[in-house]
């Protein structure tokens, strides 16, 4: 019996989207799932009536709340599943048929990892491959190079009780990420890409970008163990980041 994996999809005004994810859901080859759409006080008729739909469907529950912003709806979603294994989908998104079938595989084979993530297709504003890294847990302290969208163990979101719901500017996937690995829950790349991520403007990634050195500032103050003797650190992520861009390949260091 395969274990079940359940999908959260976060909502917030995106019914032109989210009817689009959905079916790259239902086109897995991987069966034994449930989709949970959680509702983040959307406005938008159409959002709505398009929601109302979707709740009608198989395998589909849609909980409504107050608008709290991303990680407080990736919480709610993940709360009500019923799995041993999440998906984190955002609703303008798209899955390759796939990915859920090799995500779970590679996590059922590999204990030691806590979640997977792949390589990513942008598409609609910009066309490109994001070459995701191989994990590196130094490495990400300085840059987020895994997308928001991973295979995840329900126990591991337990362990360090879910995403930050203050962070409603964005970046909560990424201090989400330095929180597991604190507690030595890493990822695993899978080499292919498995996920494809709509570029359009008004997307919160876009409006995260602006703050950037803000929000990163933030994640630095929430985490100086993190980030003791930050200078020298900073100068060894130099380096790093130097050697992947001449090779290719990039350094495992540990500080």
């Amino acid at each position: 019996m395969h274990p079940k994996l359940s999908i959260i999809i976060p909502c917030y005004n995106y019914g032109q989207y989210i009817e689009e994810t959905v079916h790259s859901v239902f086109a897995s080859t991987y069966e034994n799932i449930e989709v949970i759409i959680v509702d983040d006080g959307s406005t938008d008729l159409y959002t709505i009536e398009v929601l109302n739909k979707l709740k009608r469907k198989a395998k589909v529950t849609v909980i409504r709340r107050e608008n709290g912003g991303l990680a407080a709806a990736r919480n709610t979603g993940i709360s009500f599943a019923s799995s041993p294994y999440v998906l984190l989908l955002d609703a303008d998104d798209l899955i390759e048929s796939t990915f859920i079938e090799k995500g779970i595989e590679l996590l059922e084979s590999n204990k030691n990892y806590s979640y997977v993530y792949p390589l990513v297709q942008l598409f609609g504003e910009k066309n490109k491959t994001w070459i995701t890294l191989p994990f590196n847990f130094f490495y990400l302290k300085f840059r987020n190079y895994i997308p928001a969208t991973i295979i995840i163990r329900r126990s591991s979101w337990e362990k360090v009780k879910g995403y930050d719901e203050n962070m409603r500017e964005g970046y909560e996937d990424w201090e989400f990420l330095l929180r597991l690995g604190k507690k030595g829950l890493f990822g695993a790349r899978i080499n292919e890409i498995l996920f494809f991520y709509r570029k359009h403007s008004g997307s919160m990634l876009e409006d995260s970008k602006k703050k950037h050195w803000i929000l990163k500032k933030r994640i630095r103050k929430k985490h100086p163990d993190l980030y003791q003797f930050y200078f020298i650190q900073f100068i060894v992520f130099l380096f790093i980041e130097l050697f992947r861009r001449i090779t290719g390949k990039i350094l495992k260091f540990d500080l």
